[in-house]
């Protein structure tokens, strides 16, 4: 499936203290049991979720996983 550069999203998995990403996926590639995987993942640890454009994601300045303070890390 051939999906233009301007409608690919990006689903992302924050965490709600530190506010980093912990999971980044690009959503039309996620498979059934990915989505679940990534579903279950966050009501595990009570992330929150977003999405947003590939561009907005390249122009941002995503910081991965948790800060070494967080306690949720």
């Amino acid at each position: 499936m051939d999906i233009e550069e301007k409608d690919v999203k990006v689903k992302m998995s924050i965490c709600p203290e530190c506010g980093n990403a912990v999971r980044v996926a690009v959503e039309h590639t996620m498979t059934t049991k990915t989505k679940n995987k990534f579903a279950k993942e966050v009501m595990k640890y009570d992330l929150q979720v977003k999405t947003i454009s590939l561009e907005e994601y390249r122009n941002s300045n995503v910081k991965l996983y948790c800060d070494d303070n967080c306690s949720k890390k």
